[in-house]
């Protein structure tokens, strides 16, 4: 399974690359429980992208470069970083 880790100026991601009929239309991104770390992201984000989609797996907190206690704001910093930064 191909991937790519995206680790900067607090967000931490990973993009799942699909291994077959990749439909460019089609893509998810997948957030962990309270966790935080990169387990949900990661098998997840690897399940849908052997069915042809393309996966991004945050990561909030517990991960390196990112807080590791969980803190009310630290979701809310990670869709700021995906929507708000370009």
């Amino acid at each position: 399974m191909e991937y790519v880790t995206v680790a900067q100026e607090g967000f931490y991601g990973i993009y799942h690359v699909p291994v077959k009929d990749y439909d460019h239309k089609k893509a998810v991104i997948v957030v962990g429980g309270s966790e935080g770390n990169e387990n949900i992201p990661m098998n997840v984000g690897a399940m849908f992208a052997e069915h042809g989609i393309a996966a991004l797996g945050i990561c909030y907190w517990n991960v390196d470069g990112l807080p590791k206690e969980l803190v009310r704001k630290t979701a809310g910093i990670a869709v700021k970083t995906l929507f708000v930064k370009r």
